[in-house]
């Protein structure tokens, strides 16, 4: 049976109502079964105490867009990867940024 791809965006991972929920659901989804994809949107390093990227189930790529932009000095390359990805289901996570991006 071949994996379905999907995609997860949230502006930041950090302790939260729906971000502890989203963690709970990237624990549940079996990793044979989806590959997964988790787009921070604005993930600071500021707040690394109250991160949860680092709960993550190790099966989830992580891109986080701040960290991108800090290595090549714009959002270019972040967009362009998810331009020419294909997922089977995208979904936003959260208020904080519009749901355009996926």
């Amino acid at each position: 049976m071949s994996t379905r791809k999907l995609l997860f965006a949230i502006t930041p991972l950090y302790k939260g109502g729906a971000e502890s929920t989203l963690l709970n659901l990237l624990k549940l989804l079996p990793s044979d079964e989806y590959d997964i994809e988790l787009a921070l949107l604005n993930q600071l390093d500021t707040n690394e105490e109250f991160s949860l990227v680092p709960k993550l189930p190790a099966s989830v790529r992580v891109l986080n867009r701040l960290h991108m932009r800090q290595n090549t000095g714009n959002d270019a390359d972040f967009y362009t990867y998810y331009q020419n990805s294909h997922y089977d289901w995208a979904f936003h996570i959260g208020e904080w940024s519009s749901p355009e991006f996926v």
